[in-house]
Protein backbone atom coordinates (compact mmCIF):
# COMPACT_ATOMS: atom_id res chain seq x y z
CA UNK A 1 0.00 0.00 0.00
CA UNK A 2 1.49 3.61 -0.90
CA UNK A 3 2.49 5.84 1.67
CA UNK A 4 -0.22 8.77 1.70
CA UNK A 5 -3.03 6.23 0.54
CA UNK A 6 -6.25 5.87 3.26
CA UNK A 7 -6.54 2.48 3.90
CA UNK A 8 -9.98 1.98 2.18
CA UNK A 9 -12.89 0.62 4.17
CA UNK A 10 -13.01 -3.83 3.39
CA UNK A 11 -16.97 -4.64 3.72
CA UNK A 12 -15.78 -7.92 4.12
CA UNK A 13 -13.53 -7.77 7.42
CA UNK A 14 -14.20 -9.89 10.98
CA UNK A 15 -14.33 -6.22 12.67
CA UNK A 16 -17.34 -5.04 9.95
CA UNK A 17 -19.20 -8.28 10.52
CA UNK A 18 -19.22 -8.81 13.78
CA UNK A 19 -20.03 -5.10 14.57
CA UNK A 20 -23.18 -4.76 11.59
CA UNK A 21 -24.46 -8.47 13.11
CA UNK A 22 -25.35 -6.57 16.47
CA UNK A 23 -26.12 -2.90 15.33
CA UNK A 24 -28.36 -4.34 12.26
CA UNK A 25 -30.96 -4.76 14.55
CA UNK A 26 -30.36 -1.71 16.41
CA UNK A 27 -29.79 1.25 14.44
CA UNK A 28 -27.94 1.59 10.66
CA UNK A 29 -24.64 -0.52 9.85
CA UNK A 30 -21.60 1.66 11.19
CA UNK A 31 -18.53 1.56 8.73
CA UNK A 32 -16.02 0.40 10.85
CA UNK A 33 -12.27 2.66 11.30
CA UNK A 34 -9.51 -0.27 10.90
CA UNK A 35 -6.64 1.72 11.81
CA UNK A 36 -7.44 1.73 15.48
CA UNK A 37 -8.65 -1.95 16.14
CA UNK A 38 -6.40 -4.22 16.13
CA UNK A 39 -7.83 -8.31 17.01
CA UNK A 40 -6.57 -10.15 19.91
CA UNK A 41 -5.20 -7.40 22.34
CA UNK A 42 -3.15 -8.67 25.16
CA UNK A 43 -5.14 -8.87 28.50
CA UNK A 44 -4.50 -5.85 30.83
CA UNK A 45 -2.72 -6.30 33.86
CA UNK A 46 -3.25 -3.49 35.56
CA UNK A 47 -5.68 -0.40 36.39
CA UNK A 48 -4.44 1.28 33.94
CA UNK A 49 -3.70 -0.69 30.90
CA UNK A 50 -7.66 -1.57 31.45
CA UNK A 51 -9.08 1.92 31.74
CA UNK A 52 -6.80 2.42 28.12
CA UNK A 53 -8.31 -0.44 26.91
CA UNK A 54 -11.90 0.56 27.51
CA UNK A 55 -11.11 4.59 26.34
CA UNK A 56 -9.96 3.12 23.22
CA UNK A 57 -13.43 0.92 22.59
CA UNK A 58 -15.57 4.14 23.83
CA UNK A 59 -13.00 6.26 20.82
CA UNK A 60 -13.88 3.47 18.29
CA UNK A 61 -17.54 3.97 19.13
CA UNK A 62 -17.48 7.55 18.88
CA UNK A 63 -15.82 7.43 15.72
CA UNK A 64 -18.44 4.79 14.03
CA UNK A 65 -20.83 7.51 15.05
CA UNK A 66 -18.92 10.07 13.77
CA UNK A 67 -19.42 7.87 9.79
CA UNK A 68 -22.90 7.00 10.47
CA UNK A 69 -25.49 9.57 10.72
CA UNK A 70 -28.67 7.28 12.10
CA UNK A 71 -26.49 6.59 15.66
CA UNK A 72 -27.26 8.74 18.69
CA UNK A 73 -24.45 9.13 21.89
CA UNK A 74 -27.18 6.98 23.98
CA UNK A 75 -26.67 4.16 21.53
CA UNK A 76 -22.91 3.75 21.75
CA UNK A 77 -23.30 1.14 24.71
CA UNK A 78 -24.96 -1.50 21.95
CA UNK A 79 -21.93 -1.58 20.46
CA UNK A 80 -19.56 -2.55 23.58
CA UNK A 81 -19.73 -6.27 23.59
CA UNK A 82 -18.96 -6.26 19.81
CA UNK A 83 -15.83 -4.27 20.47
CA UNK A 84 -15.14 -6.45 23.52
CA UNK A 85 -15.53 -9.65 21.38
CA UNK A 86 -13.36 -8.56 18.54
CA UNK A 87 -10.45 -6.67 21.15
CA UNK A 88 -10.13 -10.48 23.02
CA UNK A 89 -10.66 -12.48 19.68
CA UNK A 90 -13.29 -14.26 19.78
CA UNK A 91 -14.92 -15.55 17.17
CA UNK A 92 -17.84 -17.63 18.30
CA UNK A 93 -21.11 -16.45 17.68
CA UNK A 94 -22.84 -17.90 20.59
CA UNK A 95 -20.62 -16.38 23.16
CA UNK A 96 -20.61 -13.31 21.22
CA UNK A 97 -24.53 -12.78 21.78
CA UNK A 98 -24.30 -13.91 25.07
CA UNK A 99 -21.97 -10.81 26.01
CA UNK A 100 -24.43 -8.78 24.04
CA UNK A 101 -27.26 -9.84 25.92
CA UNK A 102 -25.68 -9.83 29.39
CA UNK A 103 -24.50 -6.90 28.87
CA UNK A 104 -26.67 -4.56 27.26
CA UNK A 105 -29.27 -6.19 29.31
CA UNK A 106 -27.59 -5.00 32.37
CA UNK A 107 -27.29 -1.50 31.30
CA UNK A 108 -30.98 -1.48 29.88
CA UNK A 109 -32.09 -2.44 33.05
CA UNK A 110 -29.92 0.49 34.96
CA UNK A 111 -32.25 2.49 31.94
CA UNK A 112 -35.48 1.89 33.14
CA UNK A 113 -34.84 1.91 36.85
CA UNK A 114 -33.12 5.12 36.69
CA UNK A 115 -33.41 7.00 33.41
CA UNK A 116 -30.99 9.62 34.19
CA UNK A 117 -28.53 7.19 33.93
CA UNK A 118 -29.11 7.29 30.08
CA UNK A 119 -28.27 10.58 29.57
CA UNK A 120 -24.07 9.22 30.58
CA UNK A 121 -23.37 7.79 27.43
CA UNK A 122 -19.51 7.27 28.22
CA UNK A 123 -20.42 5.84 31.53
CA UNK A 124 -23.09 3.73 29.63
CA UNK A 125 -20.28 2.36 27.48
CA UNK A 126 -17.60 1.79 29.82
CA UNK A 127 -19.89 -0.18 31.95
CA UNK A 128 -21.32 -2.52 29.10
CA UNK A 129 -17.82 -2.50 27.97
CA UNK A 130 -16.56 -3.88 31.32
CA UNK A 131 -19.55 -6.02 31.61
CA UNK A 132 -19.00 -8.07 28.58
CA UNK A 133 -15.48 -8.84 30.11
CA UNK A 134 -16.96 -9.77 33.37
CA UNK A 135 -19.04 -12.24 31.30
CA UNK A 136 -16.00 -13.63 29.73
CA UNK A 137 -14.44 -13.81 32.88
CA UNK A 138 -11.50 -11.88 31.48
CA UNK A 139 -12.30 -9.05 34.63
CA UNK A 140 -13.66 -9.45 38.10
CA UNK A 141 -16.54 -7.08 39.30
CA UNK A 142 -14.22 -5.53 41.89
CA UNK A 143 -11.54 -4.47 39.37
CA UNK A 144 -14.65 -3.20 37.11
CA UNK A 145 -15.54 -0.84 39.35
CA UNK A 146 -11.85 0.14 40.29
CA UNK A 147 -11.63 0.59 36.56
CA UNK A 148 -14.61 3.30 36.22
CA UNK A 149 -13.76 4.63 39.51
CA UNK A 150 -10.37 5.57 38.19
CA UNK A 151 -11.76 6.97 34.61
CA UNK A 152 -14.39 8.95 36.81
CA UNK A 153 -11.69 10.44 38.74
CA UNK A 154 -9.53 11.12 35.97
CA UNK A 155 -12.90 13.14 34.54
CA UNK A 156 -12.71 10.70 31.18
CA UNK A 157 -15.94 9.64 32.09
CA UNK A 158 -19.41 11.43 33.79
CA UNK A 159 -19.45 11.39 37.26
CA UNK A 160 -22.48 8.92 38.77
CA UNK A 161 -24.48 10.82 42.14
CA UNK A 162 -27.83 8.94 42.85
Amino acid sequence: MPLGKPRAWRPTSRAGAIVRRYNRRLFIAPRLRLTFMTARQALPNTLKAWAREALEALEEAEAIRADSPGIEEQDLFKMAPAIAAYFRGIDDEDLTEKMFQHACGTVVMIHEQIPEYRDLYKRCFIHCYLDAMIMIKALKLSRAEQVIDFLEAKGKVESWQP
